[in-house]
């Protein structure tokens, strides 16, 4: 879908620039990533020193948590799935239990649920007002030209119709008046 189409879907046709960017920019629609990821996954998305941090502590926590210890050679192995209720839940009693700081469990749990703009879900990256500006011209031009063709077919259907007049004379009148 173009912008002014996104524009138009989201009603924003009647909004500034500056409300549009807002509107269409802000992070509102969830993603996953159902696959499992492991620590090169984690490596790859956050640097070594970070996926090297977070293993450490996890590391650290599964020496008194048969299921952590679990999770650990999991993730060293083959994998586990981020996007699980069951994961993002434990990252969560881990952030609490203080294992994991607030950023290292917002990255840890966004490898597998996400939020992206409507802009982004409709492969427009991120808009800009001059972009939007131009969306509403267009969205404007296009009204104009929805308006003259419904003119158009209006003096067509009622103006030129033919089983309206009586004579070829009413009919001429009516044609005369229009030009005048």
């Amino acid at each position: 879908m173009n912008l002014s189409g996104l524009i138009k879907a989201n009603n924003l046709q009647n909004s500034t620039a500056a409300e549009i960017v807002a509107a269409l920019n802000e992070p509102t629609e969830y993603r996953t990533h159902a696959s499992e990821v492991g620590y090169r996954g984690i490596t790859l998305k956050y640097g070594p020193t970070f996926a090297a941090t977070v293993l450490g502590k996890l590391k650290a926590a599964a020496a008194s948590n048969p299921l952590l210890d679990a999770t650990y050679i999991a993730i060293c192995a083959s994998g586990i799935d981020f996007s699980a209720d069951v994961t993002q839940g434990m990252i969560d009693q881990l952030q609490a239990a203080n294992v994991f700081t607030s950023d290292e469990a917002s990255k840890l749990k966004s490898i597998g649920i996400w939020q992206i703009s409507k802009a982004e879900a409709n492969n427009l990256g991120t808009i800009t007002e001059d972009q939007a500006t131009a969306a509403l011209a267009e969205i404007v031009e296009e009204q104009a030209v929805n308006v003259h063709s419904q003119l158009v077919a209006y003096v067509h259907n009622e103006v030129f119709n033919a089983n309206r007049y009586a004579t070829m004379a009413e009919l001429k009148a009516t044609v005369a008046a229009i030009e005048e």
